[in-house]
């Protein structure tokens, strides 16, 4: 993991930096139909353009079916909340769909909350869940 030393926080100890990782890991592995995404580490710019490209990748080789990971992701920002949005478009598009993983209690799943993005997909605590969920997706619920 690549980290990004930042000077010295002021009330910090003398001489202490803060580490933060430099940028979000994306892994991409498969279940079945399911292609599993799991992005981990804190979103900076330009990371949501790489999941975009790896979305996209997907897409075009023929997944439909995705259950996106944050569990071990520490931040998210308004760029990568939209490339979520437009990932579950373009799943529902071609007939398939986009389940969110963010455990509750964490930092990304209080700004799904806040952002009413949770009323939007289907938010689980884990993966095994999100596999094992046969319920209509959120938009069919509500016909």
């Amino acid at each position: 993991m690549r980290y990004t030393v930042y000077p010295r926080i002021a009330g910090s100890k003398r001489g202490a930096q803060r580490r933060l990782p430099a940028e979000m890991r994306i892994g991409v592995r498969l279940e079945g139909a399911v292609a599993i995404v799991v992005c981990a580490g804190v979103v900076n710019h330009g990371d949501a353009a790489r999941f975009a490209e790896v979305f996209q990748g997907l897409l075009e080789s023929g997944k439909h079916h995705f259950v996106i990971d944050f569990a071990g992701l520490t931040y998210i920002d308004s760029t990568m909340l939209a490339e979520c949005v437009a990932a579950m478009r373009q799943a529902k598009d071609r007939g398939g769909n986009v389940k969110l993983v963010s455990p509750a209690g964490t930092n990304v799943r209080h700004i799904l909350k806040i952002t009413a993005l949770d009323r939007s997909f289907d938010v689980f605590d884990n993966v095994r869940e999100a596999l094992e969920d046969r319920a209509p997706t959120r938009e069919a619920r509500r016909r």
